[in-house]
């Protein structure tokens, strides 16, 4: 099976794991061990994605996991009002998926993740659109509101938002690290077989014996470690 690993190794500082700050209540929760479900979606095209379920406010949502971005993404009507506060006009230069530009506002609001939680920065979409050189992007195919977060430009397809599980700086803080998990590993869910995958976060250090690990191409900033199972 294969997985990763994110976080911060033990005998490295944090000058070396650019982060977000958690909250203090956050921090409280650093050390506890969590299990989230990743389910398995296949598209129309017959491409695989993979969610977890976050829960932001009082609205629970299934977010498309992604492993190569950094924050959690939201689109439009999907959170009540009291769910999260914008930062008043401040604007985000965005994240680029496919050629497809995602913009909006920042702002913070409470979210859960298994047993963790705290309130951290997102991002609430309000446009999406083509970068120049791909102006054939799948936001170019879809209304916004149809337009799903991996969902390859079919419509209805995809998810409401995204969580970009990256430890690398962005615009909106690294969910995870956010919410108070220290490190966490990725096990997708077996081809065929019917049973999800987990996110576990905060692992137990015995977890790491059955893994086999070696450096892979880092996100800017910071270093990556890719697993498989022995």
């Amino acid at each position: 099976m294969l997985g990763k690993i994110g976080g911060r190794d033990a005998d490295e500082t944090s000058k070396q794991w650019p982060s977000w700050p958690a909250s203090p209540r956050a921090r409280r929760k650093a050390q506890t061990r969590s299990e989230v479900p990743i389910k398995e979606v296949a598209l129309s095209d017959s491409v695989r994605r993979y969610s977890i379920p976050v829960t932001v406010g009082g609205t629970a949502i299934e977010a498309g996991l992604d492993t190569g971005s950094t924050g959690l993404r939201i689109l439009p009507a999907v959170l009540s009002k009291d769910d999260a506060l914008a930062d008043g006009c401040l604007r985000q230069r965005g994240l680029r998926l496919a050629g497809t530009r995602i913009a909006g506002k920042s702002g913070h609001a409470k979210v859960a993740i298994g047993g963790l939680s705290a309130s951290i920065t997102v991002q609430l979409i309000d446009s999406i659109g083509c970068i120049a050189r791909i102006p054939n992007c799948p936001a170019s195919r879809i209304a916004l509101s149809q337009f799903g977060m991996q969902g390859d430009g079919l419509p209805g397809e995809g998810f409401r938002a995204i969580i970009g599980v990256n430890m690398a700086e962005a615009e909106v803080a690294s969910p995870l690290s956010a919410i108070g998990a220290k490190r966490w590993i990725v096990e997708l869910p077996r081809l065929g077989a019917g049973t999800p995958g987990k996110l576990v976060l905060n692992p137990a250090t015995t977890k790491f014996r059955a893994l086999r690990c070696c450096p892979s191409q880092p996100p800017i900033g910071c270093r990556r470690v890719d697993c498989m199972m022995r």
